[in-house]
């Protein structure tokens, strides 16, 4: 739902390009060091990181689509409206180095606590939960994004990135 999101924000369709794609490179750019982070310490202490680093920036996304498609959500958006395209990709690249990283992390996590006749499995669990996920999520957020206007996607998102921390 990132295009729908940038489209709303009135982004044009290089700009939408654009987010989608620094969102990626965040994701790709997140893998190395929240990874090594990750054999140095608890892997489940850098999800957590990742995962507050996700809500907060979720947030200021939110703040920034709600002002930008003059939604009244939150008083504070008002600033938002005026966000630079740059500050704006920005944002959502480090957006992508929070969340894309997740999954990996959670995959080396298992593997730490599963012998190797069992990574099969393991993985195979990992993949049926990121599916079920992957097919609900996109609906309860477009809901969201339909009631509440484009801050519904990182409402969302957040509440998903709070229970993953409560979990981990």
């Amino acid at each position: 739902l990132g295009p729908v999101f940038a489209d709303g924000a009135g982004l044009s369709t290089t700009g939408i390009a654009l987010f989608m794609s620094a969102a990626l490179i965040g994701g790709a750019l997140g893998q190395v060091p929240l990874g090594r982070l990750s054999d140095r310490i608890d892997r489940r202490k850098v999800i957590v990181l990742a995962c507050l680093l996700a809500i907060a920036i979720g947030v200021l996304l939110l703040l920034a689509g709600d002002a930008r498609a003059g939604g009244r959500l939150f008083a504070l958006s008002v600033p938002f409206a005026e966000l630079p395209m740059g500050a704006l990709i920005g944002l959502v690249t480090l957006y992508g180095a929070a969340i894309y990283p997740l999954y990996a992390l959670c995959i080396a996590h298992t593997n730490d606590f599963v012998g190797g006749e069992d990574f099969v499995e393991a993985s195979s669990g990992l993949l049926l939960t990121w599916g079920a996920g992957a097919t609900v999520g996109p609906i309860i957020a477009a809901y969201l994004m339909e009631e509440v206007g484009l801050g519904g996607l990182f409402l969302y998102t957040g509440a998903a990135h709070v229970v993953f921390c409560v979990l981990a």
